[in-house]
């Protein structure tokens, strides 16, 4: 009986991890994808088509995680959405803040809303088309 080994690879091809069985292979290349937020591919050592894994959606904001947002509350909400991530809209953030410094454009871009997710749990911020992803480093 022969094992077949996998290969782990990043979007540019760099690999992460070799020799691993298929399942393992698979379940690395899903926790990679979602720690940082590009596709991972698993392909057989010998080569061959890999199978893709994108990032795992991020969940969008609670009614109570915009509370904890809009309060600037570090408590076991924050500590959720530290640990797992959340998305707002570009209508949250602006409704977060509250604050009028110009066109919607440039309250987003110096939103304190995205500067507390950030700064204050730690998150990694990704500009979207509809707001910003947030995600744990």
């Amino acid at each position: 009986m022969t094992t077949t080994n996998y290969i782990v690879t990043n979007g540019d091809g760099t690999s992460c991890h070799s020799g691993l069985s298929g399942q393992a292979a698979r379940d690395l290349a899903q926790q990679r994808a979602n720690e940082r937020r590009e596709p991972y591919f698993v392909t057989a050592a010998g080569g061959g088509d890999g199978e893709r894994f994108d990032p795992e959606p991020v969940a969008a904001a609670t009614e109570s995680q915009l509370m904890t947002i809009r309060a600037r509350a570090y408590n076991d909400t924050a500590r959720e959405m530290a640990r797992a991530g959340v998305r707002l809209t570009h209508d949250q953030i602006d409704e977060a803040d509250a604050v009028n410094l110009g066109d919607a454009d440039q309250r987003r871009a110096s939103s304190g809303a995205v500067a507390w997710l950030s700064e204050r749990l730690g998150l990694r911020v990704r500009q979207t088309d509809t707001g910003v992803e947030c995600t744990p480093v």
